[in-house]
C-alpha cells in the first residue's frame, strides 16, 4: 500500500529533523548554549518519529540515554565545567589531535584511502554531489567538505528541499531529491561512518560522544534497513533528475 502524500510529508521530515539533530551534534562547539538545549529538551524529540517505541531496544534510544545520563552526572557541577570536559572530549574524539589521542577524525577520505592522494578523489566526488544539488555548504562551515557534520547536513538539506518540493506539488523534483539522498547515503554516508562510529566506540567508554556514536549507528542501521525495502534502481549521478534548487546556503 502506497503512502498517502501527507505520510510522506511526514516521513520526509521525521528524517529531516534527525539529520538536523545529528549534524548539529558534530558541528557545533559544546558551549553553553548546546549544553543548555540538551538539558532542556526531549533528546528523544529531537529525532522525531524515528525513535518511536517499536525502535526503543535501538541503539539509538541507548544513545540518547547515555547522552543525557552522562550530562546528568556532571549537573553537581557547574555549566561550564561540563562545557570544558565535553570541549576536551570533543577535541580527542572528534577532531584527529594524534594518532595515540584518539581515533582518526570523521573525514571520509581518511576512512576511505590509507594514502592522501588516494583521499583527494572522495573528497572531489562530495564536491560534485554538492554542486550539482546546488547546495553551499562551504559558506558558513570552515571545514572539509567530507566532515562527517556536513554530510549529514547536507542529507538534511535534501530532505527539506523534497519537503519543499511535496508542498508545492512537484512530484518530479521531490523523486529528484529522495533519489540524490538514496545514492549519496549508498556511496557515501554508509561506506564510512559505520567504521567511525565503531572507532569512536572503541576510544570511549562511556560518555556523552560514546552515547552520539551509538546514536549515530543505529541511525544509520535503520537508514539502511528502510533503504533496502525502497531501494532505487542504480543510476549513474548525471542521469539522476537534477533538481532546480537554484539558490546557495
Amino acid at each position: 500500500m502506497m503512502d498517502t502524500p501527507s505520510e510522506m510529508r511526514t516521513q520526509v521530515q521525521s528524517r529531516a529533523s534527525s539529520y538536523a539533530f545529528l549534524a548539529w551534534l558534530f558541528l557545533e562547539q559544546p558551549d553553553i548554549d548546546f549544553v543548555t538545549h540538551l538539558l532542556a529538551d526531549d533528546l528523544q524529540d529531537s529525532l522525531g518519529s524515528l525513535s518511536s517505541s517499536s525502535l526503543a531496544d535501538s541503539r539509538m534510544i541507548t544513545g540518547l540515554q547515555m547522552m543525557r545520563s552522562s550530562l546528568q552526572v556532571q549537573t553537581p557541577c557547574t555549566i561550564e565545567d561540563t562545557c570544558l570536559a565535553l570541549a576536551v572530549e570533543r577535541t580527542r574524539l572528534l577532531r584527529g589531535v594524534s594518532r595515540d589521542y584518539g581515533p582518526p577524525p570523521p573525514y571520509e577520505s581518511l576512512y576511505r584511502s590509507p594514502e592522501p592522494s588516494g583521499g583527494i578523489s572522495f573528497l572531489v566526488q562530495v564536491a560534485e554531489y554538492y554542486r550539482y544539488a546546488q547546495i553551499d555548504l562551504s559558506a558558513e562551515r570552515a571545514d572539509s567538505l567530507d566532515y562527517l557534520g556536513l554530510e549529514l547536513d547536507f542529507m538534511r538539506l535534501l530532505c527539506e528541499e523534497e519537503m519543499r518540493s511535496l508542498r508545492h506539488g512537484d512530484s518530479d523534483e521531490a523523486e529528484g531529491f529522495a533519489r540524490l539522498q538514496h545514492r549519496f547515503l549508498q556511496e557515501h554516508l554508509l561506506t564510512w561512518a559505520p567504521r567511525y562510529c565503531e572507532s569512536l566506540l572503541s576510544h570511549s567508554a562511556a560518555g556523552f560522544y560514546h552515547g552520539v556514536a551509538q546514536l549515530l549507528l543505529g541511525f544509520l542501521e535503520e537508514q539502511s534497513r528502510i533503504e533496502a525495502e525502497h531501494r532505487y534502481e542504480s543510476q549513474e549521478l548525471s542521469s539522476v533528475p537534477q533538481p532546480g534548487v537554484g539558490r546557495g546556503r
